[in-house]
This record gives C-alpha cells, sequence and structure tokens, in this order.
C-alpha cells in the first residue's frame, strides 16, 4: 500500500535524547499509512533541510514535527481522520510553553493571517495562525511553496507564503490540542 502522509522530522545528533521521546509517542500510533522520515544533518540550514524533506516526499502529505515537540497519543489517528476528506491541509490547536512557563494556545487555520501577536481569549492568549510546517498539507502544494535557505523564520515565511498563494482552497480543523509546541531560548539548557 502506498502511504498517505509523511511526517518529517529534523533533528540533529546532540538531541537524541528529545528525538527519542518524540519516537517513543509517535511510534506506537503508527500504521501502514504513515510514513515517518528523520533528516539528522548538522550541517545544512534548517530551510535546506525542510526543503530537501519535500523534494523527497513521495506521500500525498507532509508536516514536520519538531524533534523537541510533542503531540498527543491520538495524534495519529485523527490527522488520518481528517485526511480520508482530502483536504488541502488540516488544521489544529496547540500549546506554546516557553522555557517550561506559561501556555499559550494556538490555531493554526487557513484563512488566518500571520501576525506575531497573540490575542486575549477569556482566561489565555491564543496565536492566530494560518497553516504552516507543522500542519499536514498536501505535497503538491508544499512543493509548490518550498523553503528558503534560512535558519531563522523558515517556518514563517513558508507560513505567510502559503496563506497568501491561493492554493489551500480548503482545510479541516481539529478543535483540539494536537500539537505541543516547547520553546526554549538559546539560554535554557535541556
Amino acid at each position: 500500500m502506498i502511504k498517505l502522509w509523511t511526517i518529517a522530522i529534523l533533528t540533529i545528533p546532540q538531541r537524541k535524547n528529545l528525538l527519542d521521546r518524540l519516537l517513543a509517542r509517535l511510534e506506537p500510533q503508527l500504521n501502514d499509512q504513515v510514513l515517518i522520515k528523520i533528516y539528522p544533518d548538522s550541517i545544512a540550514s534548517i530551510g535546506a533541510k525542510r526543503q530537501r524533506a519535500v523534494e523527497d516526499c513521495k506521500t500525498s502529505y507532509i508536516c514536520f514535527i519538531d524533534d523537541d515537540d510533542l503531540v498527543p497519543a491520538n495524534y495519529v489517528k485523527r490527522i488520518l481522520q481528517e485526511l480520508k476528506y482530502l483536504p488541502c491541509g488540516v488544521g489544529f490547536r496547540g500549546i506554546v510553553t516557553s522555557n517550561n512557563i506559561k501556555p499559550v494556545e494556538f490555531v493554526h487555520r487557513s484563512g488566518l493571517r500571520y501576525i506575531d501577536k497573540a490575542f486575549r481569549s477569556s482566561d489565555c492568549y491564543i496565536f492566530h495562525r494560518p497553516l504552516n510546517h507543522l500542519n499536514p498539507v498536501r505535497t503538491e502544494i508544499a512543493k509548490k511553496i518550498g523553503y528558503l535557505n534560512i535558519n531563522f523564520e523558515e517556518d514563517k515565511d513558508y507560513s505567510v507564503r502559503l496563506a497568501e498563494s491561493g492554493l489551500i482552497t480548503d482545510d479541516c480543523f481539529i478543535d483540539e490540542f494536537m500539537y505541543f509546541y516547547q520553546y526554549r531560548s538559546k539560554n535554557v539548557k535541556v
């Protein structure tokens, strides 16, 4: 059977413990429709590594999970439930933890503009963003957008260009926390 979806993970040897933690969460969820591809190169820029993953992709959909982040135990099952509708992409909610303090929610879905400021909700702040590298997107679309050979904000650049391209004509949205983004400043040891 041809796989439907590639989860690409960029990593470097120094982060093996984080990669192992993520794989321990992902591997029990895998089935014959999902492929994990790991890119361990520490020489290329992050943008170049993402571009290589997109170019290598032979499945219908691709997304990235950062090696220091986590997904819930039902991540693969919930995404596959939406991919059966063959959308251009899958949006979802998530949580950003910054240096292990003060979690902030995010919402990724089509039709949203990229804004660096979080909006205040009743009891928390929420970032509203268009689909980005964390969201499964049709591979043919990801290949048309591509990634720049840069090390900083390559994900923001991709997200903005994806949103402005008009190529995302529909998406499915999972109104659940499907991604746990662990932001750490450079001064914090992992």
